[in-house]
């Protein structure tokens, strides 16, 4: 990777970022300024108690969209259609900010013709790696994931170590959705969602939900008037089961409880099919409490 593409606050092993794109600075000019852009928009957003959503779009949801089955994607094809898709596509053209990689350009115009990123979604997945969404709010953030990321956070919380690391003295919900096959159930996480924030206070709302939140990101802001973003993996990277290969969560520490059984645990990247070098970085990042 070109140094001009590294992020203050984290490391980055990921291949993506050796691929050409990633190699020329005049294919996003302004790669820092931009970051810090985001950054102030929150914060703005924040201080006026605007709702807004940002997104993170990749190769899975180019797959997905133009309907090309994938071994890893099998999860979500339970629910589909050509009205979901059609409605998918729609919400992703309506939404407050929008972010992919620079790399699958090909991809995403088949989906998106007229669609250009906002950001790089490098930039929403180092808001976390970085912590700086954790330092910049603390205890003023609520989680929406798969119901074992969320019980492993919630039991995760109970140790000092932990918090301290994330700078977090709570979560103000864990609303836990499906993990799989969640397009066959939009309608009823969209109520999971809205009744788990009701009363909520939070001013972030950090989601998880895979594929299927291209379904319901256009009734999120009518379930709580917060600033949401679409974290992804680094829901499970809060959950200790995060890969530091993801784009710059290199330096990130997967804190694990002893006492579970983490073979028991769904993981969506398959470390085991890693080269060693990258195994064992990953295996350096767990620390067991």
């Amino acid at each position: 990777m070109h140094p001009y593409f590294k992020i203050p606050n984290t490391v980055n092993y990921d291949p993506q970022q050796l691929k050409p794109e990633y190699k020329n600075p005049n294919n996003y000019p302004n790669w820092l300024d931009k970051y810090e852009e985001l950054k102030e928009l929150i914060k703005e957003w924040y201080r006026k108690k605007e709702s807004k959503i940002i997104l993170r779009c990749f190769d899975g949801e180019w797959k997905y969209l133009n309907r090309v089955r994938m071994n890893y994607l099998e999860g979500y094809y339970s629910n589909f259609d050509n009205k979901i898709i059609d409605n998918m596509k729609k919400n992703i053209q309506n939404i407050d900010v929008f972010t992919s990689h620079l790399t699958h350009v090909n991809e995403r115009k088949s989906v998106l013709p007229n669609k250009e990123i906002d950001y790089p979604m490098e930039f929403v997945y180092s808001l976390l790696s970085s912590k700086w969404i954790l330092n910049n709010f603390k205890n003023k953030i609520s989680l929406i994931g798969g119901w074992s990321r969320m019980e492993l956070i919630k039991r995760l919380m109970n140790k000092e170590e932990y918090r301290n690391y994330i700078n977090q003295d709570k979560f103000n919900e864990y609303i836990s959705v499906p993990e799989l096959q969640g397009c066959q159930y939009i309608d009823s996480t969209i109520e999971i969602i809205k009744e788990g924030l009701k009363n909520s206070k939070s001013e972030i709302v950090l989601f998880g939900m895979g594929i299927s939140k291209l379904g319901m990101i256009d009734k999120l802001k009518d379930c709580h008037n917060a600033i949401f973003i679409d974290i992804g993996h680094g829901m499970d990277c809060l959950a200790g089961i995060g890969n530091p290969i993801r784009p710059y969560f290199g330096k990130w520490k997967n804190y694990r409880l002893k006492e579970i059984d983490y073979n028991k645990i769904y993981f969506n990247d398959k470390i085991h099919n890693y080269k060693p070098g990258f195994q064992e970085i990953y295996k350096n990042s767990i620390v067991y409490l």
